[in-house]
């Protein structure tokens, strides 16, 4: 994990995490940084991540995890704080 991430923030160097995917992305284009790679180079995460945006692309399921609680907070906490009156 890029130590200049929200991932690395959230969950340190590594993570095993359940990577099941056909397609992968083989470079990213600025303003987007990998924030992680696989142990065979492969990119699992990007995030472009300022005061106006909010993106974080996984290339794994959270969802079939049980160490994911982190990353649904801090996406929740981004949205609440993102949210902008109506």
């Amino acid at each position: 994990i890029n130590k200049d991430s929200v991932l690395y923030k959230l969950f340190g160097d590594s993570i095993l995490v359940n990577s099941r995917h056909s397609y992968r992305l083989d470079k990213v284009n600025i303003p987007f940084i990998i924030s992680a790679y696989s142990d065979d180079n492969v990119i699992e995460a990007i995030e472009y991540i300022d005061d106006n945006h909010f993106v974080l692309g996984i290339q794994w399921h959270p969802e079939d995890m049980n160490n994911m609680e982190c990353l649904y907070n801090y996406f929740i906490k981004e949205v609440i704080k993102r949210k902008k009156d109506n």
